[in-house]
């Protein structure tokens, strides 16, 4: 009974999460901004009786996104991560041939 009770609270929150990111999506926010939202919810919910946990892991989850940030702006690592994509797909010829 106490796990099914757990297994609902889970649901309810990924349940509130979603309608997060649909409320974000709805301001206008991109899919990746809408995501952030609905991480955030998850964690507040999730360490909400916790200042300093809360603390700790919004702070981690913003260098995360500034970590991120940092790569999405560089071309340069984005070209390299696309050459290196292509350089693996174009030598993986075992799954083209499936």
């Amino acid at each position: 009974l106490n796990a099914l009770a757990q297994q609902a609270d889970k649901f309810a929150q990924q349940q509130r999460a979603k309608r997060a990111a649909i409320d974000a999506k709805s301001r206008g926010l991109t899919d990746r901004q809408a995501a952030r939202e609905a991480t955030e919810q998850r964690l507040k919910e999730q360490y909400g009786d916790n200042p300093l946990a809360l603390n700790n892991v919004m702070s981690e989850q913003k260098k995360t996104r500034a970590a991120e940030d940092q790569l999405r702006g560089s071309w340069m690592a984005g070209l390299k991560s696309g050459w290196s994509e292509w350089k693996e797909s174009a030598t993986d010829s075992m799954s083209q041939v499936k």
